[in-house]
């Protein structure tokens, strides 16, 4: 009986031992009072100098657009694609407005990475030759090819200095020992003046007077025709190469569609002149006349003075004509060279006239010269001077190849462009519906 007592007190002491500790419900107060401490700890100050050496906050900012949204990047790749759907595309999504030439063709092959808009245009001008220009959000793409673009150039003030020189070579007359007068003049190798008709004199050799080189004079007004201003008469000398030169500027816009000269010239032999009409802005030059009545006397004509309008509608040549009566050369007559030379181009610039006396013997004056012109506007495709349908036909017709030039081409590129299309054709329409003020 009393072991089996002592056996259940001993289960029921291990039973006791099994049972864990009961659980504490708050902190420990040593770690609290710990704690508390160090929240009443005040922060350490750094000295100065160790807060001087310290880099400051790291501050991340945009680049700034100056209030302009910045364009995206993106990446381009086509190959072989037209042109035109190529830069439609790229504005494809965008705030900008693309504007494509008419005539702009061609392909484009390329593969660009992280690009913006305008680093693609650049990058296809620099391959293709496509131009481009940007107004606002509008871009305007040109055609792969030459343009003309207009610059103002503000030059350095400079000094101007020129220098002339005047050669003069005079002859003598004497007696032959026949009773003929025989003559001798000029440089060797020229025909004696001997075989000219001329009576000898004991006249002395005059000292010529050097006349000063002429200055371009501005001629303006839109009269019928152009007369150069000479205050005196210009010395027409024996064998001067550059002869004796008149010049006059002119303003006037228009383009010339037909174009008569008028000349006043004395001299005592006039197969001796050769006579040259020069415009400088475009350097035609058109021979007017050339040592009249040459070869057929041998000597040209011998008779004196010019009074004659030269037009390429006359039915007579200047060169045949060698009258002894009143002037050698008068009224109006065909020139030497045709005038048509002149056609299609611009009024407006400098030109020249230059008389060379190619002969010996013999002098005069330049009086006076003038330019007579039959203006046209630009759409005259064939010079008549007014714009109408016929020139809408003609363009027309040029750009189907039916015809192969037309009498005022550079008038009937209307938009200037450099050729004629129908686009020239179109605008001469709208002008003459009276849609356009002004074809330019």
């Amino acid at each position: 009986m009393k072991p089996r007592i002592a056996i259940a007190v001993v289960l029921l002491v291990s039973a006791g031992c099994a049972l864990p500790p009961p659980m504490k419900t708050g902190l420990d107060p040593g770690i609290v009072a710990e704690i508390n401490k160090t929240s009443e700890r005040k922060a350490e100050s750094r000295p100065e100098a160790v807060e001087k050496a310290l880099l400051p906050p790291l501050r991340m900012e945009m680049p700034s657009a100056r209030g302009q949204p910045i364009d995206p990047r993106f990446d381009l790749t086509v190959n072989n694609a037209p042109a035109g759907q190529v830069f439609m595309s790229i504005v494809s999504g965008t705030r900008y407005s693309m504007m494509v030439h008419p005539s702009l063709g061609g392909t484009i092959s390329v593969n660009l990475k992280d690009v913006t808009l305008r680093e693609a245009l650049d990058s296809i001008r620099e391959l293709y030759g496509y131009d481009y220009k940007i107004d606002g959000m509008r871009i305007l793409i040109q055609p792969a090819g030459m343009q003309t673009r207009l610059f103002q150039v503000n030059y350095l003030t400079g000094d101007r200095r020129g220098i002339s020189d005047l050669r003069v070579q005079s002859g003598s007359v004497s007696d032959g020992g026949a009773g003929a007068p025989t003559a001798t003049a000029g440089p060797p190798g020229e025909t004696p003046a001997a075989t000219r008709t001329r009576t000898p004199t004991n006249t002395p050799t005059p000292t010529i007077t050097p006349t000063p080189i002429p200055t371009c004079s501005l001629v303006t007004g839109t009269g019928d025709a152009f007369q150069a201003v000479l205050d005196n008469p210009i010395d027409i000398l024996d064998d001067e190469p550059e002869g004796a030169t008149s010049c006059m500027e002119l303003n006037d816009a228009h383009t010339i569609s037909d174009l008569d000269v008028g000349l006043t010239i004395e001299h005592t032999w006039v197969g001796d002149l050769v006579i040259t009409l020069i415009h400088d802005d475009t350097a035609t030059e058109v021979r007017l006349i050339d040592r009249p009545d040459i070869p057929a006397s041998g000597l040209g004509c011998s008779s004196d003075g010019i009074s004659v309008t030269l037009s390429d509608e006359a039915a007579s040549d200047a060169e045949d004509a060698c009258s002894t009566t009143g002037n050698a050369i008068s009224g109006t007559l065909r020139p030497n060279e045709a005038l048509a030379a002149f056609d299609g181009e611009g009024l407006a610039g400098t030109w020249r006239l230059r008389v060379v006396d190619a002969g010996g013997g013999d002098d005069g004056s330049l009086l006076g010269w003038s330019i007579i012109p039959n203006r046209s506007s630009r759409g005259d495709a064939n010079c008549s001077g007014r714009v109408d349908s016929v020139d809408v036909a003609l363009m027309l017709q040029l750009n189907a190849g039916l015809v192969s030039s037309l009498s005022c081409q550079g008038l009937a590129d209307v938009n200037r462009d450099g050729r004629t299309d129908s686009i020239d054709a179109a605008l001469v329409l709208q002008f003459i519906a009276g849609l356009l003020n002004s074809l330019g």
